[in-house]
């Protein structure tokens, strides 16, 4: 078996929102974004919130620090980190 590419590993699906109904990308990896500057990005997908036990688009998430220079994409219904959904 040949080495895959990042966008064979990585797949983006669209998925719809628990709060809005918004249909929106949710990629199949949980990010973390590691930045000085968290304020140079913009968040333009979503993902699962386990604790919510559904998805949430960009207007429902938000970058929350876990240390300094990284962050990740939490819910902003309940403060749980959202989670990409597996292929």
């Amino acid at each position: 078996m040949g080495a895959m590419t990042l966008q064979q590993q990585h797949k983006v699906s669209a998925q719809r929102c628990g709060v809005d109904g918004a249909t929106f990308p949710c990629p199949s990896i949980t990010h973390t974004i590691i930045t000085a500057d968290i304020n140079r990005f913009a968040l333009d997908i979503g993902g699962y919130c386990s604790s919510c036990r559904d998805f949430r688009c960009h207007k429902h998430c938000e970058f929350q620090q876990l240390e300094p220079m990284a962050y990740g994409i939490f819910c902003t219904v309940c403060g749980n980190r959202v989670s990409g959904v597996a292929q």
